[in-house]
């Protein structure tokens, strides 16, 4: 019991630190725990932040300089599951660094299908990929899960066609 709850104390805070290092940890669960979630670990990390939420998204600001204003979106299918999520930040090499975070991670393995796509081999048709121009003033990295089926997935990712 003492180690469940260490490991889920230290996942909340890791969330904050790096939160696009466990972005792709939304897809796929509901709003309330995404709000329970994100709430508290930026209260309890006293970043300061703006919330808005309507029917299909969440929407949270940090207003911290240390997270360069980044935005996080999660939006949620008719169902009530997220089903993609959105980091913006208005600091090119940041992205930059959130995403190869993002790659990096080999609990996805995250297979490259060109230099801005990738595709997870492993969890859920996940899709990630970075967006926006190389000067654009807000590039933004999209996580979303593939819409089709399994072996679409799988025959999309090894011809790479996605």
């Amino acid at each position: 019991m003492f180690n469940s709850l260490r490991f889920l104390l230290l996942s909340v805070i890791l969330i904050v630190i790096e939160p696009t290092l466990h972005a792709q940890d939304y897809i796929g669960t509901n709003r309330s725990r995404a709000v329970k979630i994100l709430i508290r670990t930026l209260t309890y990390e006293n970043i300061q932040f703006n919330f808005t939420e309507t029917d299909t998204s969440l929407h949270f600001i940090l207003n911290d300089d240390k997270y360069a204003k980044e935005e996080l979106y999660l939006h949620f299918s008719n169902i009530g599951l997220c089903d993609y999520t959105k980091l913006y930040t208005k600091c090119t090499e940041c992205i930059t660094k959130h995403f190869s975070d993002l790659i990096l991670n080999k609990h996805y393995h995250w297979k490259k299908l060109n230099d801005k796509r990738y595709a997870s081999t492993k969890k859920g048709r996940l899709i990630l990929e970075i967006l926006g121009e190389e000067n654009s003033a807000c590039p933004y990295i999209y996580l979303y899960r593939y819409r089709g089926n399994k072996k679409e997935f799988k025959n999309e990712v090894e011809g790479n066609g996605i």
